[in-house]
């Protein structure tokens, strides 16, 4: 398995964005003081970032050695439609709004959608500083000429 030292730091660096980013969109739309259920959306999160820097770790991997790796957009939308049914199944919310099956269809259609343009929005992130923070030996050995 070829991985290079910068794999890592690139993986958290994304885990991180992913986990501030969603934190502050969260905090954003969540009322002063953030309610008590807040708590397990920061958890949630936080299991989504580990999962964020583990899947660009092995994502940043593949791509190394060659291999083809999926469209991030299709990630995105499993792992950000999977949280949505959790959060509805833990029934976090308001207990005074009943929420039809249509209310829940949209929830689910905009979180997907959301969790499509965050991973695809990461993946590039995580291409981009493993190229500019990480350059491979081919560069090196380019540069090395180029100033001959």
């Amino acid at each position: 398995m070829t991985m290079r030292a910068g794999f890592h730091r690139t993986a958290l660096l994304c885990a991180i964005v992913a986990f501030g980013g969603a934190s502050l969109l969260a905090l954003a739309g969540a009322d002063w003081p953030p309610p008590s259920g807040f708590l397990w959306l920061e958890a949630l999160l936080a299991i989504l970032a580990t999962g964020v820097y583990f899947r660009v770790l092995s994502r940043l991997i593949a791509r190394s050695q060659g291999r083809r790796v999926p469209v991030a957009a299709v990630e995105g939308v499993i792992a950000s439609v999977a949280a949505g049914f959790a959060l509805l199944g833990f029934n976090l919310g308001d207990p005074d709004v009943r929420l039809d099956l249509r209310d829940h269809a949209v929830w689910i259609l905009v979180v997907g959608l959301v969790g499509a343009v965050a991973a695809q929005s990461l993946w590039g992130l995580a291409v981009w500083f493993d190229r500019t923070a990480t350059p491979s030996p081919d560069d090196w050995s380019s540069k090395r000429h180029s100033d001959e």
